[in-house]
């Protein structure tokens, strides 16, 4: 973390550490954001560069609610087998944890047309212009399809997620 923070400035995280069935390796999910926007050379190549501890992934997320509910839920593989109500502690224990100033969210969701979606992004963006002299961050999930009618290539947003960025 503190190399992370000495590149790209302030950042916050939430990370799950579970243990390996020897006990003696770990495996390790981390979720990090950034005060702003996560950095250009914030890459897969600089994350594989400077972490020495073994195989990494990397993935850029949108929404990271699912990914929270991934890190709680109780994994199978740690449940005992003599007595399903307990785990396998101290083996296979999952540790959770996050900075201590990680932002707190609110989720809300809307079902709306498109022009309803661009009414609330202008209002959110001002707001957030007004509050925080920033854009608002916009993630989209989308998918594309083709038009029988016209053969033309459509992409159509299934949701859109909206970050307020910190103050600067």
């Amino acid at each position: 973390m503190l190399c992370i923070k000495r590149n790209f400035g302030k950042c916050f995280y939430i990370r799950a550490i579970e243990s390996f069935e020897d006990n003696i390796h770990f495996h390790i999910h981390l979720i990090l954001m950034f005060k702003n926007e996560i950095p250009k050379n914030f890459t897969k190549t600089w994350v594989k560069k400077h972490w020495k501890q073994g195989f990494t992934d990397f993935k850029r997320v949108t929404e990271a609610y699912g990914l929270v509910d991934y890190f709680t839920q109780p994994k199978t593989e740690n449940i005992n087998p003599d007595n399903p109500t307990y785990t396998k502690l101290p083996q296979f224990v999952q540790i959770i944890s996050n900075s201590k100033d990680f932002p707190i969210a609110n989720k809300h969701e809307i079902t709306t047309n498109k022009q309803g979606v661009c009414d609330i992004l202008d209002k959110a963006n001002k707001d957030s212009i007004k509050e925080t002299g920033n854009n608002l961050y916009c993630f989209s999930d989308k998918h594309k399809f083709i038009d029988r009618n016209t053969g033309e290539i459509i992409t159509c947003i299934d949701k859109q997620y909206f970050h307020k960025p910190q103050k600067n």
